[in-house]
């Protein structure tokens, strides 16, 4: 798998209003990465800053450990898919008047045809994929 690294930042789009990534520079891949390039870059922007807050700035960074990670558009879409295709409302309306809640038997369901979709696994595996 080949990773690239850019600068970007984030706009609102003026019509939708949702959040939309400006990518401002791109670094080109991460394996071929000009280390040196980039230590240029950041003593050229800490220039611009106090001389405590450009140390303060990457203090900390090093502390951070990702513990856990999930991929989630695969999942939004699915759900909007669902949403729209109105298997949301007819899986809702025929859990009506059981002993479930009817959102939380949809909910059920979904998970586990997101999860077939996404990580083919069996139910078993579901219980871990939706934890």
């Amino acid at each position: 798998m080949v990773s690239y690294l850019q600068l970007a930042h984030n706009e609102r789009h003026p019509v939708s209003g949702s959040p939309v990534a400006k990518v401002i520079h791109n670094f080109g891949r991460a394996d071929e990465l000009d280390h040196e390039a980039l230590r240029r870059l950041v003593k050229s922007i800490s220039r611009v800053l106090e001389p405590d807050e450009a140390t303060s700035i990457g203090a900390g960074l090093e502390e951070v450990e990702v513990v856990d990670s999930r991929r989630y558009g695969g999942a939004y879409v699915l759900d909007a898919l669902f949403a729209r295709l109105g298997v949301t409302a007819a899986l809702r309306e025929t859990a009506a008047g059981r002993r479930l809640a009817p959102e939380l038997v949809e909910r059920v369901v979904f998970a586990l045809v997101a999860q077939r979709a996404l990580e083919p696994g069996s139910k078993l595996a579901a219980t871990r994929w939706t934890a």
